[in-house]
């Protein structure tokens, strides 16, 4: 008599969260949005992972970005684009992990800069929001199955 309901319990028995989020975060859509966040927070905010200042250009430095036509009001870590198009997002078991090329031919990027790769908490709500309503599919499809 109940044995749809008896199946419902014990599909929920049977979910592991660590492989359902581990699925969602291997989308490549939802890996370029991360990224994209991460890029938008350096180049826009001139924030690190943890909300602070990347900083202000020398001078010197600006002056030369100011002949390249590259923003110049803040540390944005972007010059000729390579290490921003080296971020990359691998999905893990319990975590994600924002990586990149930090090093260049005169400086170690994650030296100065350890908390540039990341999200801050503003664009970790907004990732939240996205994957929230997939991971709830997700839960019903394996929980009905």
């Amino acid at each position: 008599m109940f044995e749809s309901l008896k199946r419902v319990c014990n599909n929920v028995k049977k979910l592991n969260s660590d492989k359902l989020l581990k699925e969602i975060f291997a989308d490549k859509d939802l890996q370029t949005d991360i990224i994209n966040l991460n890029k938008d927070q350096m180049y826009e905010e001139g924030v690190d992972a943890k909300g602070q200042s990347l900083g202000e250009y020398s001078i010197y430095t600006k002056a030369i970005k100011e002949k390249k036509g590259q923003r110049t009001d803040h540390i944005t870590l972007k010059d000729t684009g390579a290490f921003y198009d080296s971020i990359k997002v691998k999905s893990e078991i319990d975590t994600v992990i924002i990586s990149g090329d930090m090093k260049k031919p005169d400086t170690d990027l994650e030296i100065i800069y350890p908390h540039a790769l990341g999200l801050t908490n503003e664009n970790l709500q907004a990732i939240q929001g996205l994957i929230t309503p997939i991971l709830r599919e997700k839960v019903l499809q394996n929980i009905l199955a």
